[in-house]
């Protein structure tokens, strides 16, 4: 008598986003929720969701096209609303194009200011050091500057 074999089974713990769930996330990112909501929604944490993003390359492509096609829609959103309040266009211009619109406190430098004034404060140092010493000096404050930066 011959055994019958049995197929093989899947090892490990069942996905904890079926289909079901995958399809309520698409759904919920088309309209505009973000990753964390849609987690929310379905009942799992939000590092189960990217996990199945990055494993599931079919889903991906799903939840990145929903997510696009919903910012597209809330962009022509603002859009019509602008035609009719100066204010919306204002939202957009300051979100979009964030470094010549948004608002600035006052004594706020922009990155331009700080690096046309970093460079004439290393000229003004190399001016009072001895010649020998400049490229290390310039090399010690570009540190210091990177360190400011990273802070």
């Amino acid at each position: 008598m011959t055994k019958k074999k049995t197929p093989a089974r899947k090892r490990g713990r069942p996905p904890t986003l079926d289909a079901k769930g995958k399809a309520m996330v698409v759904k919920i990112l088309a309209a505009g929720g973000s990753r964390q909501d849609a987690a929310n929604h379905v009942g799992i944490h939000r590092s189960n969701l990217d996990r199945t993003v990055l494993r599931d390359k079919a889903f991906a492509d799903r939840a990145r096209e929903a997510e696009m096609g919903a910012k597209i829609m809330l962009i022509g959103s603002v859009k019509s609303a602008a035609k009719g309040d100066w204010r919306a266009a204002a939202w957009m211009l300051e979100r979009k194009w964030h470094e010549d619109w948004a608002k600035r406190e006052p004594g706020a430098v922009t990155p331009e200011q700080m690096a046309g004034g970093f460079s004439r404060f290393v000229s003004a140092v190399q001016a009072v050091v001895p010649k020998k010493y400049h490229v290390k000096v310039a090399a010690c404050l570009q540190d210091r500057l990177k360190e400011l930066a990273d802070a």
